[in-house]
């Protein structure tokens, strides 16, 4: 079996109420990418109701190249409505690996496989823009030491919107994102929850002295994740969001999140802004004082910036690493401090 279809440049296929099932590419160039589907640069495939299962990346097994994109490996155009992208393998991307635009509707990611990064979706390149308003990437994971078991944006921008879930889904870092030094995640509705990894259960946002990723928080929850599960207690880092990059929330809600550092928020370097109905919910009752439950971490030196006024009150429970004399653990406007 190889590849089912190819998209040249400057062509378009339209999917309506199709399943395409058991493509595989497997040769050591770049068509050992796009199991199912192949968008060359200028194409577009168009997806109504319509299901890819089964389908395989497989690409250059000794110098592990290649293989991105088990469902759809896409430089052009793809827009998907309604319908499947199941139980699909890669080494990159299980489900779909993203170089071109995407428009995710009400589309269903689940049970795909990636065996480096992108369980479900991966957004390779700086042209990479990806949008998903409603539908679900859920139940999708990155095996073994592999990052983002729902979405890992290498570069570019991905942007959830309202009715849209990224649930469910496991890997060592970022269970439900990863944020790579060039991405940017945008939650502008929706939610991330009930995913699992060592490190960012919902969110990881990567960065060093000279590159940091980005998340932007406008709306929408980060709920009941866990970092570093392991069959009894937590042990892991950011339940919730574990960040190293730039994290800007002027909205929404990081609530029920669960590690053993840094439950809601783990603050490691970079920047952490918060404004306008951003909350990090403290949990209550026996839990009310709990390091790990929803809290937010800071490593040393760090504080939250407040950029504005915050509406709720409390914001968050901060946890600092140590308590320093002298020390401000929030920086920015101190009129508008609710934590």
């Amino acid at each position: 079996m190889s590849r089912i279809f190819k998209v040249k440049s400057g062509n378009t296929l339209t999917l309506e109420n199709l399943t395409l099932t058991g493509g595989i590419a497997k040769t050591s160039d770049m068509d050992g990418s796009g199991g199912g589907v192949y968008v060359e640069t200028s194409g577009k495939l168009i997806m109504t109701g319509s299901s890819i299962t089964d389908c395989e990346a497989i690409g250059d097994t000794v110098d592990n190249k290649y293989g991105e994109g088990g469902g759809v490996y896409n430089k052009g155009s793809f827009e998907m409505t309604g319908g499947e992208i199941k139980n699909n393998k890669a080494r990159v991307g299980g489900g779909i690996d993203n170089n071109g635009t995407l428009i995710l509707t009400n589309a269903t990611l689940t049970g795909n496989t990636a065996t480096f990064v992108g369980g479900a979706l991966c957004m390779s390149s700086s042209y990479s823009s990806g949008k998903m308003t409603g539908g679900k990437i859920i139940n999708n994971e990155c095996s073994g030491s592999s990052d983002g078991g729902g979405v890992y944006i290498h570069a570019g921008t991905f942007t959830l919107n309202s009715g849209a879930f990224i649930e469910g889904n496991t890997a060592y870092y970022g269970g439900g994102a990863y944020v790579g030094q060039n991405g940017t995640l945008i939650i502008n509705g929706g939610s991330i929850k009930l995913n699992k990894a060592r490190r960012g259960g919902g969110v990881y946002v990567s960065g060093n002295s000279t590159k940091r990723g980005t998340l932007r928080m406008i709306q929408g929850d980060i709920s009941d994740n866990g970092a570093g599960w392991n069959g009894t207690s937590y042990t892991g880092e950011g339940g919730g969001v574990y960040n190293s990059g730039v994290f800007e929330m002027t909205g929404g809600e990081i609530k029920d999140n669960k590690a053993q550092t840094g439950g809601g928020v783990y603050f490691s370097e970079g920047t952490f802004k918060m404004s306008g109905s951003a909350v990090v919910t403290p949990s209550t009752g026996l839990e009310a004082n709990v390091k790990g439950k929803n809290d937010v971490y800071l490593t040393s030196g760090q504080a939250i910036t407040v950029d504005g006024t915050l509406s709720n009150n409390p914001v968050a429970r901060i946890t600092p690493r140590e308590y320093t004399a002298g020390h401000s653990y929030l920086t920015g406007n101190t009129n508008a401090h609710h934590l």
